[in-house]
């Protein structure tokens, strides 16, 4: 369905945007608590200076909508640039290039231009994403109150953590739950409830890594008659 309202087209994308900069936490040179190490070695997976692509199940219930989607998706990463993109109709992309967030949404995964196209600034005071505050993982351990839960899960290996923010954490997260394979310190999921109560959920199932990424994968280039909504 076409977004015609923009605050239906920052909504949506608010829920759809925060969780792919979970996703990439960098992390600094300083010590860190020793129980957290399995967690910080798993994003350090995808903070290398290596290419890497991940493939995904993302599934979303929205309170306000009372529905629940599921569509697969992918997630590349390389330096501090990164591209989500679901392989739904229509199709949803965001990209990262360096200097700024396009999110875009293409009637088909053929489709060879988007209908609908934002950009927000990478500046901490006008994204409405406050995209600085999840891009350390000082600020991860300093924003949320992080506890390891006792695992309900089959595997002895997988390790689960509780991320609760805290209240000077103006973020808008109510929870945030990461589940990690500690021995192969790889993601395996992330499960976070927004402030109105939608929750979503990635299953990472394969993960892939290579020296450089394909040519242009970061980047987008809008033709001067396409509309773009400034966010």
């Amino acid at each position: 369905m076409y977004i015609k309202n923009h605050m239906l087209f920052r909504n949506r994308y608010f829920i759809f945007f925060s969780w792919a900069l979970t996703c990439f936490l960098y992390l600094s040179a300083n010590a860190k608590p020793a129980h957290f190490k399995p967690l910080e070695k798993a994003i350090l997976r995808l903070s290398t200076d290596k290419f890497c692509q991940s493939e995904l199940i993302k599934k979303t219930h929205s309170q306000i909508l009372n529905s629940t989607e599921t569509v697969d998706a992918q997630l590349f990463r390389f330096k501090n640039l990164f591209r989500f993109q679901t392989l739904s109709v229509p199709k949803d992309v965001i990209i990262y290039d360096g200097n700024q967030y396009w999110i875009l949404q293409y009637e088909n995964k053929l489709s060879p231009r988007p209908y609908q196209i934002a950009r927000s600034s990478n500046n901490k005071s006008k994204s409405p994403f406050l995209v600085s505050q999840l891009l350390d993982y000082q600020t991860l351990v300093r924003s949320f109150d992080i506890v390891e839960k006792t695992s309900t899960l089959k595997s002895a290996l997988l390790k689960e953590y509780q991320l609760t923010p805290k209240p000077t954490f103006t973020f808008e997260v109510k929870n945030l739950v990461i589940v990690i394979d500690s021995n192969l310190n790889k993601l395996v999921r992330i499960d976070y409830t927004d402030d109105v109560d939608n929750n979503t959920a990635l299953e990472f199932k394969k993960t892939t890594c290579q020296a450089k990424p394909p040519k242009d994968l970061f980047v987008f280039k809008p033709k001067k008659s396409e509309e773009i909504i400034e966010l």
